[in-house]
């Protein structure tokens, strides 16, 4: 139905609204199309039609909150609808248009702010409208239904920018002439929404922490979540994903990391350069691509929804080997990069034009679809990228060139800016690849994925990597721990609650942008473990470490100074200090014993050995003979010192300790005035005491914060 047949009638909008607020709750029905009022319209056109779908009209005048979805529909011209209609249901007669090739078809619009100037050019993307039909009682029944609508595409649109904005749409086909479309203005209004993230350009230390458009500090605080079913993602999935991001909104985390592969969101696979119904030649079926886009979308309004921010991993698993994944549809074989284009190894992927052009198509798609939305700061570009480079000689070269030359394109395309990010694997975040690939490229987040069984791995290490970045053009660059774990596979160690809070602290205060970032979601949930980042988030809530100055700092080492070790960000005029201090006892070697998730684990390995199924226990976890140990049980300490080094001398320093454990806060009964002494060039360290806090912190660590009162 044609949206100008109700442009007179406002009162019908409203209805119209209302049934929109109806089809919205009762599981999914998807919105149906807001006629545009009759007093927004700038030109009309008899080219073709448009539409809005987001914000719902309360009036005759289209406002839009800052930052907000406006979302406009598409109906071309009937002949183009059915070219493309065409070649999505492969239909042999007849002329086809692939609405993924704007080569073909470009559908796009300028948004234009006439009071400061500000012009973008958006491009729309093809779109299919679904329906999840989940009335059997087994969810291996469900399935999407296809719901129909003319508005085959859309265009996204979000600002921070207040005032009024005129759009003006545009279609072209091949090598004709552009058709203009009609034109419409709406208002920007106010919001209480923070904006995009941002990276600090101050030259000094502030840079290292992100910061939101409002100029609040944002330190990302979360999980990744890569997957419901490994091999393929289902209509049941949404429910996992939902799930999830509840349990990790619920308890602090403001960030989920989510992938683009094939158990997730992938939207290109069965054949380069099409983001819809194909034939798989692992599934022996067809696949409709648009079921992952669309469920993103609903995951995506989710997110919004609960305020949980989006790390989102376009390329992942399928650029690599097969072997590496263990399952088919993860590899090689099945890639289309390799099928259509004849690479025989999958270091070919970054060397090729042709596959160097259809990732392009594919970003530009993207960022079309979900490159409105500032809920998700940071552009994954690929996953481990340096796993890849490394087995090949000039390999280093080569990625850092790829890496450059789709940061730079994704950097063009896209007017939010959003900041582009890579991940190390562990293996190769050495030396080499600090000192040539972060300076050589222009990502703007430098990332690594960072693996380990050694007992202090997750509160030596985690602290001790993440400060040795911190050289030449890496200095002020923005860090994320964007993987860890136990060990490569889902290991038996992730069990344990302890590992994943000494991670989270520890790592708050290595000068990275925020806590590391958990991979092994699963045993962290089936565990109840999430409840580890809500005295994270509690502590971050008030910091703007993005002014300041502050550099980490750290008093201790393993097993000595008296079983203490202290991390701390200290600002530059010495007068604030956050921190972090444990006693080291406490680590999850020795908790193995006295853990129930580690001794599930434990049984769960087994049992798998005796019924000669190891699956994914292939790791040597499961042989108690290997697993890490420590003689020494974790106990209680008192008069357990630790220290500050550097700050004022003959200076008092109020000191408030934080719980790290269950809803964290502040304990100000512990609240205290220390004074340094004397100090070598006025410089003094400050001596501290650890609480005894026996009832309620039961791995005898707490997080500070001090700051100067004279």
């Amino acid at each position: 139905m044609k949206a100008s047949v109700f442009k007179s009638a406002p009162l019908l909008c409203l209805l119209l609204v209302l049934l929109q607020t109806t089809y919205v709750s009762a599981n999914y029905i998807p919105t149906r199309p807001i006629p545009i009022p009759e007093e927004a319209y700038l030109k009309k056109s008899k080219e073709f039609d448009i539409a809005l779908f987001a914000p719902m009209l309360l009036s005759n005048e289209i406002q839009v909150p800052q930052y907000e979805k406006l979302e406009i529909g598409i109906d071309l011209p009937t002949s183009v609808n059915q070219s493309v209609k065409r070649f999505i249901h492969h239909v042999h007669q007849g002329i086809k248009i692939n609405p993924f090739d704007s080569a073909q078809i470009d559908v796009y619009a300028t948004f234009t702010h006439p009071a400061s100037g500000i012009s973008h050019r958006v491009n729309g993307f093809y779109y299919e409208e679904f329906r999840r039909i989940t009335s059997h009682p087994k969810k291996e029944k469900w399935y999407w239904k296809e719901d129909t609508t003319s508005y085959i595409f859309r265009l996204r649109f979000a600002q921070g920018q207040l005032g009024d904005w005129v759009v003006q749409t545009y279609y072209k086909l091949g090598e004709e002439a552009v058709v203009t479309g009609p034109g419409f203005k709406f208002t920007m209004i106010e919001s209480d929404n923070p904006g995009f993230v941002r990276r600090g350009n101050d030259g000094n230390e502030n840079d290292k922490y992100l910061r939101f458009d409002n100029g609040e500090t944002f330190i990302p605080i979360g999980e990744t979540v890569a997957y419901d079913d490994w091999a393929e993602l289902k209509p049941s999935s949404y429910n996992y994903f939902k799930k999830t991001i509840d349990e990790l909104a619920d308890n602090g985390a403001n960030m989920v990391r989510l992938w683009m592969n094939v158990g997730g969101f992938l939207i290109e696979r069965e054949r380069l350069g099409v983001y819809g119904r194909e034939y798989s030649r692992f599934h022996k079926k067809e696949i409709n691509r648009q079921h992952y886009a669309w469920e993103l979308d609903k995951v995506m309004d989710y997110c919004r929804k609960r305020k949980m921010y989006v790390m989102m991993a376009w390329i992942g698993a399928e650029s690599d080997k097969a072997e590496d994944w263990g399952i088919p549809p993860h590899g090689w074989e099945y890639n289309p990069y390799r099928v259509e284009l004849g690479l025989d190894i999958h270091f070919d992927f970054f060397n090729s034009d042709s596959a160097r052009y259809y990732v392009k198509r594919r970003y530009r798609y993207i960022m079309a679809r979900w490159g409105y939305d500032c809920y998700i700061p940071f552009y994954e570009l690929i996953g481990e990228p340096s796993k890849i480079g490394e087995e090949h000689k000039g390999g280093v070269q080569v990625i850092e060139d790829w890496l450059s030359e789709m940061s730079d394109y994704v950097h063009v395309e896209d007017y939010h800016y959003h900041l582009t990010i890579t991940d190390f694997a562990n293996s190769t975040a050495g030396s080499n690849w600090r000192k040539n690939y972060w300076m050589n490229t222009s990502l703007d987040i430098a990332g690594v994925n960072d693996y380990g069984t050694l007992a202090n791995t997750n509160f030596v290490n985690r602290w001790k990597k993440a400060n040795a970045w911190r050289s030449g053009r890496i200095k002020y660059m923005p860090y994320i721990n964007v993987e860890f774990g136990a060990g490569i596979n889902n290991g038996i160690d992730d069990a344990t609650d302890i590992e994943l809070h000494n991670a989270l602290w520890a790592s708050l205060f290595s000068g990275a942008s925020g806590p590391a970032v958990p991979y092994w979601w699963e045993p962290i949930h089936e565990a109840g473990f999430q409840t580890a980042f809500k005295p994270v988030e509690v502590f971050c809530r008030d910091l703007q470490l993005h002014k300041g100055q502050f550099q980490q700092q750290k008093w201790g080492d393993g097993l000595s100074y008296d079983g203490v070790v202290t991390y701390s960000l200290v600002s530059e005029s010495n007068d604030t200090i956050f921190g972090w201090t444990h006693n080291t006892d406490y680590y999850w070697a020795n908790m193995k014993f006295t853990n129930k998730g580690i001794a599930q684990k434990m049984k769960n390995c087994e049992e798998g050995y005796k019924n000669g199924n190891d699956g994914h226990i292939e790791y040597p976890y499961c042989d108690q003979s290997k697993f890490p140990t420590n003689d020494e049980k974790p106990k209680q300490q008192k008069n357990l010192k630790l220290k500050v080094l550097n700050l004022d001398a003959f200076s008092k320093y109020k000191v408030e300790w934080y719980d790290t454990q269950g809803n964290g806060g502040h304990l100000k009964e512990f609240d205290t005035v220390v004074k340094t002494g004397f100090g070598i060039f006025g410089s003094a360290d400050l001596k501290l005491k650890m609480p005894v806090y026996p009832n309620a912190n039961k791995y005898q660590d707490f997080a500070y914060k001090i700051y100067k009162i004279d």
